[in-house]
């Protein structure tokens, strides 16, 4: 990674709360952004299939973002290059409102919007390997996910969004949420594994333990006339020898019964 690592955003003063530009008097209506849902807990992460089914790689980005480029401090994100020297493929993100649309992807603010994930990107090439292994260079779903975030000039982080590609020129308004603090700290803790089988590998998991489960009952019947057999061998040896003993005594206290037997 180049660049240097900071441990917070500004050694000198904190981070300084963003205002976003909400007033509707001030912006004509075209420029209103939407309101964008934001995803506090790995189950709201889950319903909304950011990043599924394969080959896609958002939860990938998502994971590799948690991990290596976010430092997380009381109620501050920083990060730990600034994303306007490109690397890992970044490149800046302008908000813009396209002819066929009515307003921006995200709110307006006074910081600047990078975006992440093109693995078309040279640097690209610097995310982790688990991050790319599913790309294939086609015109697919390998390469739709991104996360862009808001960022200022003192590695701030102010907001963290994840979207989708509608289509090769454009973002999924329906596909574009929030990722709150909190919700990047629950993946931090997370390993790769754990992360991908919280995002939906989980009924997989239940199902292969439902299927080995239904073996050992598959299985049990098999083992059932040999347990049997036994059984029945052990009833009839204590039978014989009940037998026997029932004679003796009837010889010992009975001696007429001798000459009969």
């Amino acid at each position: 990674m180049s660049g240097e690592f900071r441990d917070s955003c500004n050694i000198q003063q904190p981070c300084q709360k963003m205002v976003y530009n909400t007033d509707t008097t001030t912006l004509p209506h075209a420029y209103h952004a939407m309101p964008v849902q934001t995803l506090n807990e790995l189950s709201q992460l889950r319903k909304s299939n950011f990043g599924r089914p394969k080959p896609r790689h958002g939860l990938q980005l998502l994971f590799w973002f948690a991990h290596d480029f976010v430092r997380s401090q009381s109620n501050q994100m920083s990060a730990t290059s600034h994303p306007r020297w490109g690397e890992f493929g970044f490149h800046q993100f302008y908000n813009r409102i396209d002819d066929d649309d009515t307003s921006p992807l995200l709110p307006h603010q006074n910081v600047n919007y990078y975006e992440v994930g093109n693995l078309n990107e040279g640097t690209a090439s610097h995310l982790p390997k688990y991050v790319r292994e599913q790309y294939t260079g086609r015109q697919d779903h390998s390469n739709t996910d991104r996360i862009i975030i808001a960022i200022d000039s003192d590695w701030c982080i102010h907001r963290v969004y994840v979207t989708q590609h509608s289509d090769p020129m454009n973002f999924s308004r329906d596909h574009t949420y929030r990722i709150s603090q909190g919700l990047v700290n629950i993946i931090s803790r997370l390993n790769l594994t754990e992360f991908l089988s919280e995002m939906g590998k989980r009924e997989l998991r239940y199902a292969l333990q439902s299927d080995s489960r239904s073996d050992v009952h598959y299985t049990s019947p098999i083992h059932r006339p040999t347990e049997s057999s036994d059984e029945c061998m052990h009833m009839c040896l204590c039978l014989f020898v009940f037998i026997v003993a029932i004679v003796a005594v009837m010889v010992i206290f009975f001696p007429s019964l001798r000459k009969a037997i």
